[in-house]
């Protein structure tokens, strides 16, 4: 299972698609709690607005810096990876290096857009 970070009803090609561990482990870098702490369940659907948004904001700005400074807090945790059709990449049991920097970077755009758009960052 995946959950996916999006404006509106979703489905732009900058949308931000993650697992439901790594989905955990993004939101456990910047902080931010879960109503359910069972990494196997799936995740609450929820978004980020006001407050709540200018607090991911920060969080995801200050672990940035973080990873920036101390590069191995992001490095590879050995899998297996398999490159898909149309160049999906799936990593069993693991995490390339870099992936949290990829993620949040993302994520900060995914935030920039929501501001603009004056729509809440949702995630399902």
């Amino acid at each position: 299972m995946s959950v996916t970070f999006y404006l509106g009803t979703g489905g732009d090609d900058r949308d931000l698609n993650v697992s439901n561990a790594n989905f955990r482990a993004i939101m456990r870098l910047l902080d931010v709690g879960l109503d359910d702490p069972d990494d196997d369940a799936d995740p609450l659907a929820g978004s980020f607005t006001g407050a709540t948004l200018d607090a991911l904001e920060t969080s995801v700005a200050f672990v940035l810096d973080s990873l920036a400074a101390l590069p191995m807090l992001d490095d590879e945790i050995a899998g297996e990876e398999t490159i898909g059709t149309g160049g999906a990449r799936l990593v069993a049991c693991g995490r390339r290096a870099g992936y949290f920097t990829d993620r949040l970077t993302r994520l900060r755009a995914l935030i920039a857009r929501a501001r603009a758009a004056k729509e809440p960052l949702r995630y399902a």
